[in-house]
Parts: structure tokens; C-alpha cells; sequence
């Protein structure tokens, strides 16, 4: 008696844990870079969101205002200077 052959899995089935495990020591890297919670990795992403979200270029009509702009690059350079002085904090101490 022959067994019935294994069925085939879908595409997402076999492509999603391979996925995954090939993230994960990129995960591991960028967890290097956390020190007593300053995390390089939000200014990179918040300046690259900022610069697509507040051009007309890329979003049309639906881009942020000038005021907006203003204020999110504000809050975006508090973040980066707040990140590298707790940064340069922990690498004195």
C-alpha cells in the first residue's frame, strides 16, 4: 500500500517562516545598538518618514502643511539631539 503524497503548501505557507528567520539576526544587530533606551534607529526612520510625508512632491494634496512641517521637523530635531546626548551620556559613563 502506497501513502498518500504530502500535499503541496501554499506559496505564503513555506515563504513566511523563511522570512522571518532570515530577519532575525538583523533584529539581533539592531539590538546592539539599544543602550539603556536610546535606540538609534528612530531618527533614521523618523527622518526618512519625514522627508516622504512632508513633500508635495511624493503625497500631492495630501503632504503636510507648512506648519506642520514646521513642527514635526522640530519635534524630529529634539528627538535626534535628546538621542545623541543620552548617547553621549552613556558612552562617558
Amino acid at each position: 500500500m502506497n501513502p498518500e503524497p504530502a500535499p503541496v503548501p501554499a506559496p505564503g505557507q513555506v515563504e513566511a517562516p523563511t522570512r522571518y528567520r532570515s530577519f532575525t539576526p538583523v533584529r539581533q544587530r539592531a539590538a546592539g545598538f539599544q543602550a539603556g533606551g536610546a535606540n538609534l534607529q528612530l531618527p533614521f526612520a523618523l527622518v526618512q518618514v519625514l522627508l516622504f510625508t512632508t513633500r508635495r512632491k511624493h503625497l500631492g494634496a495630501m503632504a503636510f502643511g507648512r506648519k506642520a512641517s514646521i513642527a514635526l521637523w522640530a519635534a524630529a530635531a529634539v528627538v535626534i539631539v535628546l538621542n545623541a546626548w543620552m548617547l553621549q551620556l552613556l558612552s562617558t559613563t
